[in-house]
């Protein structure tokens, strides 16, 4: 008996079950993974925004003076 015919009789099935496993948790990660990289991606872009939206209002404060505007840098 050839090695593809005994592979074919008693480990093709089994093999093919442990591969859709293993590829069923490998979609689970990467999904996971790809949330949490968008997650950051996503507070880092909200944090520029902030800073971008009130950036002018800061520094006028601080030119005038504005311990708050300072404190808030």
């Amino acid at each position: 008996m050839s090695d593809d015919h005994l592979f074919e009789q008693h480990a093709k099935e089994a093999a093919e079950a442990a591969a859709r496993v293993a590829f069923a948790k490998g979609i689970k990660v990467g999904q996971a993974k790809g949330f949490v990289e968008g997650m950051a991606a996503g507070q880092a872009i909200g944090f520029v925004a902030g800073v971008q939206s009130v950036q002018a209002a800061l520094s006028d404060g601080t030119r005038k003076g504005s311990s708050e505007g300072a404190r808030a840098l």
